[in-house]
């Protein structure tokens, strides 16, 4: 996704003046909103990962726990 990103900053960079049918699909896009967006969704969703992550490490431990009993 990173590479994308740079990808497409570096062609606004080197190419600020788009041609009318790109400008017309980043606005229909809303660009500048997807980009914000996707960055949210991808943090969003290590965040979740890291979460179950934890649960599944928790789960492991009270296991183990009951079967020592």
């Amino acid at each position: 996704m990173k590479d994308l990103l740079n990808l497409i900053e570096a062609y606004q960079q080197e190419y600020p003046k788009a041609t009318p049918k790109i400008q017309q699909i980043a606005k229909d896009i809303d660009l500048n909103f997807m980009i914000t967006d996707l960055q949210n969704l991808i943090g969003a969703m290590y965040r979740g990962s890291d979460r179950i992550r934890e649960i599944v490490l928790a789960l492991q431990h009270f296991s183990r726990m009951m079967r020592q009993r």
